[in-house]
């Protein structure tokens, strides 16, 4: 009986994958359907997109999570300069909002599952240092709130990864990351040798333009 129940909820989980699978297919459609009506949205309906694809890697392999986010921010500029041939900028933009999403998703299950157990002096003191950035973000004295807030994107959520690394990553996945980052670095320079030899292809030109 043990043994059937057990073949059971085995067999169980690949149907919710592929409930999961479809329900996500279904979303992205009605997503791409509300961003055709309104392009205004299309930016959101892309960072959805985005979050669902990544957050869904991340649930299989937080290694596998962590090499996607990589990726993501590789193509993020890209990603918005295609995104503005379609849509109007603004002064808000969601896209830059999915990879630290899902950075404090992962350093959650990190800390979870974890990431604090041990503490060596290193820990002790980029601990401290999250704790200050956070306190000086609310800190009424420093001006208003949102930029207070908007300065964590570029010092807490980088910190994020140290727990991360902490947890998930071994000498394997630190090669891994090493190697994709390294790919990434060729891909990105020979790019920006293209836009120096070539010129600005037009979605970029036209970023330039929207923005200057």
């Amino acid at each position: 009986s043990l043994a059937v129940t057990r073949r059971v909820g085995s067999a169980a989980l690949p149907a919710l994958d592929t409930l999961a699978a479809w329900a996500s297919l279904v979303f992205f459609l009605a997503l791409m359907g509300v961003a055709v009506q309104d392009p205004t949205r299309i930016r959101l309906a892309v960072a959805l997109i985005a979050v669902i694809f990544l957050v869904g890697v991340a649930a299989r392999s937080p290694l596998l999570g962590l090499l996607a986010v990589t990726v993501w921010l590789f193509v993020l500029g890209m990603t918005r300069r295609l995104v503005s041939e379609l849509a109007p900028i603004t002064h808000t933009d969601p896209l830059l909002l999915v990879a630290p999403l899902l950075l404090t998703l992962l350093a959650l299950a990190a800390i979870r599952q974890g990431a604090f157990r041990e503490p060596t002096i290193l820990t002790k003191g980029v601990f401290a240092l999250s704790a200050l950035s956070l306190l000086a973000a609310l800190n009424p004295a420093g001006g208003s709130l949102a930029g207070g807030v908007g300065g964590l994107l570029f010092v807490l959520v980088p910190m994020l990864g140290f727990w991360i690394g902490r947890h998930y990553l071994d000498d394997r996945g630190l090669r891994l990351l090493i190697k994709l980052v390294a790919a990434l670095a060729v891909a990105a320079a020979v790019y920006g040798l293209l836009q120096t030899l070539s010129g600005f292809p037009s979605w970029d030109q036209k970023w330039i333009s929207d923005v200057t």
